[in-house]
Order: structure tokens, then sequence, then C-alpha cells
């Protein structure tokens, strides 16, 4: 779940009383001219047609930053990644170059350190292990459930527009590696990218527990959202940056740091 400013949440809720005046009952808040991939084995219980395809075009987003986050521990591509590419992959390729152990003292950890702050080689193979256990999650066949406003987890009457998911942390079958991340309507607001989604994704991903390893904020720290909030949680207090949930969304997002990221 990702909560907004004060602007954005006026501005979030008047698109989405615009879009509900336009668009007849049942209809998606979002609008996007790319066509939605097949992502055959993903199922979206309760999601209109227009819900759907855009859960189906955020799938490919999130599975490409699986992809470059892990990779970018272990092959010796530059970090400067295509905005084009997902951010799994971002998140891949980062961590192959640079390994489980901790890196050599002339290593680049920029990136790292943006979303993270200070190295320490616990607080990096936290990371790691993380990123490894998501890198095998097999997205495109995940069950996506749009849920109504009456689901209090997605906030009520309210909080609802900038609330986008949220999931059980043990939702995962540990054998299968599927889950369910509920959908809220926030996911499906005019505000919102492709990219915006595709990280909501792996924010939710990064939650589940698996064989014993506990996911992001498994009770232990209060959730920070919004670019801002990660870029002070990791400065100021780097173990909970290890362990918040969004930290690991945007690190994923914006594998380069910060430079062209959406200030929120």
């Amino acid at each position: 779940m990702f909560s907004k400013s004060a602007l954005l949440t006026i501005l979030t809720i008047s698109a989405n009383c615009l879009a509900a005046l336009a668009q007849p009952a049942g209809a998606a808040l979002s609008e996007r001219n790319a066509d939605a991939p097949n992502n055959a084995l993903a199922n979206f219980p309760g999601c209109d047609a227009k819900q759907t395809e855009t859960l189906r075009r955020a799938i490919p987003v999130a599975q490409r930053y699986q992809t470059e986050a892990w990779e970018y521990v272990w092959d010796s591509i530059p970090v400067g990644i295509s905005h084009s590419y997902t951010h799994i992959a971002v998140v891949v390729r980062y961590f192959r170059k640079r390994g489980r152990n901790p890196p050599a003292p002339n290593t680049d950890m920029k990136s790292y350190t943006i979303w993270f702050g200070a190295y320490s080689p616990a607080r990096y193979t936290i990371v790691y292990d993380r990123f490894e256990r998501l890198s095998a999650y097999p997205l495109d066949q995940w069950s996506f459930q749009c849920m109504d406003s009456t689901d209090p987890d997605c906030g009520g009457m309210i909080d609802q527009y900038w609330t986008n998911a949220y999931s059980l942390p043990m939702g995962l079958d540990p054998h299968t590696r599927i889950a369910t991340i509920r959908i809220c309507k926030g996911f499906f607001n005019l505000l919102r990218s492709d990219d915006d989604n595709g990280q909501s994704i792996i924010h939710e991903a990064s939650h589940f527990h698996l064989n014993g390893v506990a996911g992001t904020n498994n009770g232990r720290v209060e959730e920070d959202y919004g670019t801002t909030g990660c870029l002070a949680l990791a400065k100021a207090h780097p173990d909970q940056a290890v362990d918040n949930a969004d930290n690991y969304g945007y690190f994923a997002q914006y594998p380069d740091g910060c430079g062209k990221c959406y200030i929120q």
C-alpha cells in the first residue's frame, strides 16, 4: 500500500470522480494505449476488462524489474540501464555483478546506498537474499484480485483512492511460489503509469515469507512510502530501509538512483 501527499490525494480523488462520471459503471479508471500482453496463466478475479488490461501490462514491467535488479549483482554490465527495461531485470543485473559476498572496496555501490543507505555486509546480504528470492517468483502466474470499496484493507471510502494493493505475508505457496495480490482502486488511478504499477507489484512481492525467511515489514518496521520517505529512510535509518518494501520497489524501478524518479 502506498500513501500520497495531500495534493496528490486531492488530484487523484478529483481525477477518479471525473473518470467515474465520464465512463459507464464498472469501467476502470486507467486508460492506456499499449496492447496488454497475454499473461495466460495469471488470473484476475473481480477485475473488469480495463482493470485486467492494466494489470496485464504491469506484470511484464514487474518481471523486467525482477530480472534487471537481480542481474545488477552478477553481470559486468554497466549500471546505467535503459528505462525501457523491466524492474527485476535491472535488479538481477545489479546483484549478479556484485555477488552475495561483501563487494570489493572499489565496487560501485552508489545505487545501493541511495535506496538502502550506508553499506554494511549484513544489510547488503539481506537485500541480496530478498532479491534472489524475488527473482524466482513466477509473477505471470499469480492471482491479482481486484477489491471493491467495501474492503477495509483498501482504506475505506477515501483512502481507497491512494491505496494501491496489499498482500498477506503467508500467502505465498512455498512449492509453486504462486501468490495472490489484492488490488485496490488506487492502482488504477489516472496519475499512475505502467512503471508505477510494476513497482507496486515488486513492493507487494517483497512482503511474502518463504521457507521460514521473513518478507519485508514483518511487524518490525512501520512502512514508509513514496520516494521522499524511502530516500530519507535510507539516509537516516539503513537498518529499516533494508526491511521496507517500498525501498525494494524503488530500487527495482530506479536502479541508477533517483535522478529521473518522480518525487512524491
